[in-house]
């Protein structure tokens, strides 16, 4: 039997470069072989520490407010991504949520659905929702959290509701999925969602996690092309104050997400350093850990328990999958 040290399970690849969500096991040292061209230098100003990130959670929800978390999610597409087409086409077709494999089983939808959380509002709608054809399912899910030693010393109460508003893009929108993220971490313009029971929560960038799920479309937008300059445009005129947690679960985010996102005011939750299949396993671990009130190395622990839960893989192997805080 070959030693563990020497397998990692990633997604396959094939010469013309697209990812297949499905994996295999294939030795740590052609790892690097993988990495495609076109990733940026790394930045390395991002958030040193989660203090400020729990300090700003502790005060809003002492005075009654809930953690919000905005998760973009590119829904897996064959016809539009740079994914090796997969063979049942049901569960990668950009248009239809319902069976899409990042929205429902191990997706977002899927996932908060059978760990506790209550959808309280969805707005679904095959031609668009709110007048806009990019995004045809938003859902927002509720649960109520208890809040951890690291929080309740800052002020939070023992419990407070948590809330995932969760957009699902149009797998051919899927620039528009990844640029909406960036500007939610670039700017602090509030998306103001009424709930069932008459309350509103400030959802995009003024939410205390900022998420994204898909494939990583900065591996189709090399750096210089058109494409890439609109989609990192936001960058070049951010006004963000409010300290932000955010991840990217999308293939080797670490490299190709991470520069445009590594602010003083951004502490890096979760980035991917493999391809991996972007399924929303950490996005509860996330959560839970950072309502515990977790140092940043906790709350990467949990998500990565919750991945390796997910992905059976072994807990030394989810470590690895993920880096978090600043850059070494």
């Amino acid at each position: 039997m070959k030693s563990e040290n020497k397998l990692l399970r990633i997604p396959q690849i094939r010469r013309s470069g697209r990812i297949s969500i499905y994996h295999f096991i294939i030795p740590v040292g052609v790892i690097v072989m993988l990495l495609l061209p076109g990733a940026v230098a790394l930045a390395a100003e991002s958030a040193p520490d989660t203090h400020a990130l729990l300090s700003r959670i502790a005060a809003d929800t002492a005075v009654g407010k809930p953690l919000v978390a905005t998760v973009y999610v590119a829904l897996c597409d064959n016809d539009s991504q740079g994914i090796i087409p997969v063979k049942n086409p049901s569960i990668c077709n950009g248009d239809d949520p319902e069976r899409n494999i990042y929205w429902t089983g191990n997706g977002i939808a899927g996932y908060l659905k059978s760990h506790g959380w209550k959808r309280v509002k969805s707005n679904s709608n095959g031609h668009g929702i709110n007048g806009d054809s990019i995004i045809i399912r938003q859902d927002v899910w509720q649960k109520r959290v208890f809040a951890g030693q690291g929080l309740r010393q800052n002020g939070a109460p023992r419990s407070f509701n948590a809330y995932v508003v969760a957009k699902a893009y149009r797998g051919s929108r899927i620039h528009d999925a990844m640029k909406h993220y960036f500007e939610a971490i670039h700017f602090d313009s509030a998306e103001n969602i009424e709930l069932p029971d008459g309350k509103d929560i400030a959802a995009a960038g003024q939410s205390h996690i900022v998420g994204y799920i898909g494939h990583d479309y900065l591996m189709d937008a090399p750096s210089g092309t058109a494409a890439f300059m609109d989609l990192t445009s936001a960058r070049h005129h951010r006004t963000s104050v409010l300290s932000k947690g955010t991840f990217a679960l999308a293939c080797i985010s670490n490299e190709y997400v991470r520069p445009f996102v590594s602010y003083s005011n951004v502490y890096i939750l979760a980035m991917n350093n493999f391809l991996t299949y972007p399924s929303a396993w950490t996005v509860g671990g996330i959560i839970d850990g950072i309502a515990a009130g977790g140092s940043g190395k906790t709350i990467y622990r949990s998500a990565a328990t919750q991945f390796s839960r997910g992905q059976k893989c072994g807990m030394k192997w989810a470590l690895k999958a993920f880096s978090f805080g600043p850059q070494d």
